[in-house]
């Protein structure tokens, strides 16, 4: 996967398209509406030089997905330029064309799509002694939950499941331009709980968290 898809929001949404699949259990999907992304906070916070304003610009480029999906290309492609760092700049870029685009095509055709990112824990692997230096990294526990938001899409009553997925990633990021700015990832599925109570549809799930935004680091 190109750039190792550059951003975990970009390697999310790749899996976002098989976990939708998943979620309509193999029914064909016909043509609707767009997919239901909750607000999140217009940028970043990536001008503070502490250990809390790198811990803010990993969470925000984890869940960069959240921003970049409702974009035109041209913006997407502004807000990954200005979220990497100056050598990793060109690929995540590309990456919009290569991976994002292709994913909001899909995503279109699929009826009321319910997408979320949530970071869930956090831990600094490293932090510069000097600002000669300028590099810190940062793992973060991520879940990700998407379904169908329609019932009974196919007019038969079936009840169409979110599907949720657990996932470890670790960011670098390069102190550049006043701030922290990414400059590459990893990514690793877990560690996964086993999870209480009786799922949820998509369709309850999507009446649910009406009117939640997603909560990100100040």
């Amino acid at each position: 996967m190109a750039v190792a898809v550059a951003v975990v929001g970009f390697v999310s949404g790749v899996a976002l398209a098989g976990m939708l699949n998943n979620s309509a259990s193999g029914r064909a999907l016909p043509s609707g509406t767009d997919v239901a992304v909750p607000s999140v906070v217009a940028a970043p916070d990536r001008v503070s030089p502490s250990r809390a304003g790198a811990l803010s610009a990993a969470a925000q480029s984890a869940t960069l997905l959240s921003r970049l999906l409702p974009l035109e290309p041209a913006q997407a492609r502004r807000v990954a330029a200005d979220v990497a760092a100056e050598g990793y700049r060109r690929a995540l870029v590309a990456a919009v064309d290569t991976e994002l685009a292709p994913l909001q095509r899909q995503i279109a055709g699929l009826p009321g799509a319910l997408y979320r990112q949530s970071v869930l824990a956090t831990r600094l692997d490293s932090y510069p002694t000097s600002w000669a230096a300028g590099r810190a990294r940062v793992s973060l526990w991520l879940l990700f939950m998407v379904g169908l938001g329609s019932e009974a899409a196919d007019g038969a009553g079936e009840r169409t499941n979110a599907v949720a997925r657990f996932a470890t990633v670790s960011l670098d990021l390069v102190w550049e331009r006043n701030g922290w700015r990414l400059s590459g990832v990893d990514q690793r599925p877990g560690p996964t709980p086993l999870l209480d109570g009786v799922p949820q549809s998509a369709a309850e799930l999507a009446a649910a968290l009406a009117g939640f935004a997603d909560w990100r680091p100040a």
